[in-house]
């Protein structure tokens, strides 16, 4: 369980290093303030890269008994909410601009 865990929160810290900079030239063309979330992800996409490590320092302090468990619970979650602030962060800046049309 925490190999699956670590796996998980990796997703989700893969996300930015990999999506933000295809979608940087396109926030260049919107020439628009970012909002800070997008602008965070644009500046510091390597801010997630921890997750993991997160998830095996959490498995080694857990009790034992329940401690795979608890690696798991914890990287699905880092891992499913680090990806889904990711897509939230990258659509931002096209959620503004509807708005503004």
């Amino acid at each position: 369980m925490l190999i699956v865990g670590l796996v998980l929160a990796a997703f989700g810290d893969v996300g930015p290093l990999l999506l933000v900079p295809r979608f940087e030239p396109m926030f260049a063309i919107f020439s628009m303030d970012l909002p800070l979330l997008t602008q965070a992800f644009v500046d510091y996409p390597w801010a997630l890269c921890p997750l993991p490590l997160l998830v095996a320092a959490l498995w080694m302090l857990w009790p034992r008994r329940r401690r795979d468990l608890a690696a798991l619970l914890f990287g699905g979650i880092v891992g499913i909410g680090a990806g889904a602030l990711t897509v939230t962060a990258i659509y931002l800046p096209i959620f503004r601009l509807g708005q503004a049309l």
